[in-house]
């Protein structure tokens, strides 16, 4: 499927933390979305591995999936050894089921470099014509410096985010 840019298909980029009081939430809002673009026609759907709102985004993926939607989820990793300094075994268990129920599974890097982050949302961005985000408008870091390329590349953006009272 990866290859070239397919009109069809939908990346995802986010923060890494989202207040626990708003995972559901936010859970819920990137499955409407999902339900909204594959009544549009949209087939792929790349999540790129991390923490925080991309293992939300794969999750919803892989339920609208069992609940029978004709798509596909695919993981756009930076690296092979992305999770070797994590420490949550909660979430390294979550993530190698999310590589087993993926379609495909893309590593831009065999190993760690300084750019393969980076490198693994540009391929997000170059692939896609609809973004969903989890993004709270600061001007810094991965998830702004993604939209923005999607901006430049004139892709849909949906963001499920809302803020945050507590």
């Amino acid at each position: 499927m990866i290859g070239q840019k397919e009109e069809n298909t939908c990346f995802f980029t986010g923060h890494r933390s989202i207040p626990e009081s708003k995972i559901n939430e936010v859970a819920l809002r990137t499955r409407e979305q999902i339900y909204h673009l594959t009544a549009q026609g949209y087939k792929h759907f790349i999540c790129g591995g991390a923490v925080g709102f991309d293992t939300i985004a794969a999750v919803q993926v892989a339920k609208v999936k069992a609940g029978g939607a004709d798509i596909k989820l695919i993981l756009a990793l930076p690296c092979r050894d992305q999770t070797a300094v994590w420490k949550n075994t909660d979430m390294l268990r979550l993530y190698q089921k999310l590589k087993g129920v993926a379609d495909e599974i893309v590593y831009i890097s065999e190993l760690f470099t300084e750019g393969c982050m980076k490198e693994r949302n540009r391929f997000m961005v170059e692939h896609s014509t609809a973004c969903i985000t989890y993004f709270n408008g600061r001007r810094v870091g991965g998830t702004a410096q993604t939209v923005r390329m999607a901006k430049e590349k004139n892709i849909t953006i949906f963001n499920v985010y809302s803020p945050v009272k507590e």
